[in-house]
């Protein structure tokens, strides 16, 4: 049924009379959490849009959008398995994401784009550890330490709000080809992980009690081809 919808999509897209005044674009880059940074979230993917009155355009994106973050809360405030009690959730995620958009264009030529997009994402692969320890009360109390798989715990679908701006770059002459640099911005509406949930079993008291959501910022190179000649 996904493929169907794709495939139904793709035909849309590129219909000669819908794809009048319109701008497909290829684009991949790296981004970083705002919250619990581990590693570099990888994305990429394939977005258009048609241009009408008043220079907005509306379109939608498919896109792949890569998670690393760490979740580290320690007693006495100390980080990174210093301390005598805490809990370590390390969390590599990927989510397919398909969200409809809406954009404004401006500039003498069209050359620049601010966009919002709102979509949901269907996971790829995931894999989450968590570290839980307690050293605090002796050998004869039952101090612990130990490392779950909690991979189970990962959403198989997030909601994810987007925006950011564009800079198109043209490659010259009456050639339809732009070369672009996008910033963009993204949060989830849901947690990547049930791990929060207050009725999981392996919580303890260094868990988390709000959403693992964190916001990410991404820097995209792509390259972008329009239906009309750069004027």
């Amino acid at each position: 049924m996904k493929r169907l919808i794709l495939l139904a999509i793709l035909c849309v897209f590129t219909s000669s009379a819908f794809a009048q005044n319109s701008v497909i674009s290829l684009y991949g880059g790296a981004g970083t959490s705002l919250k619990y940074n581990y590693d570099l979230g990888i994305s990429g993917g394939l977005r258009f849009v048609k241009i009408g009155k008043g220079r907005t355009a509306f379109g939608a994106q498919l896109f792949y959008q890569g998670y690393a973050f760490r979740y580290d809360k320690e007693a006495y405030a100390v980080n990174n398995g210093a301390s005598i009690a805490g809990v370590n959730i390390l969390n590599k995620t990927s989510y397919i994401c398909l969200a409809p958009s809406i954009g404004q264009f401006f500039g003498k030529h069209n050359n620049m784009e601010a966009y919002l997009n709102v979509g949901a994402g269907f996971k790829m692969s995931g894999n989450e550890t968590m570290r839980k320890w307690d050293n605090t009360h002796g050998y004869v109390s039952g101090d612990y330490d130990s490392t779950i798989d909690t991979s189970p715990n990962i959403n198989s679908m997030i909601f994810r709000v987007g925006f950011g701006m564009v800079e198109y770059i043209h490659m010259g002459g009456e050639s339809n080809w732009w070369v672009t640099f996008t910033e963009d911005f993204g949060f989830l509406t849901n947690s990547i992980s049930k791990t929060t949930d207050v009725k999981d079993p392996s919580r303890t008291a260094y868990s988390p009690t709000n959403k693992i959501n964190p916001g990410y910022i991404s820097l995209q190179i792509g390259i972008s081809h329009t239906r009309t000649h750069y004027r």
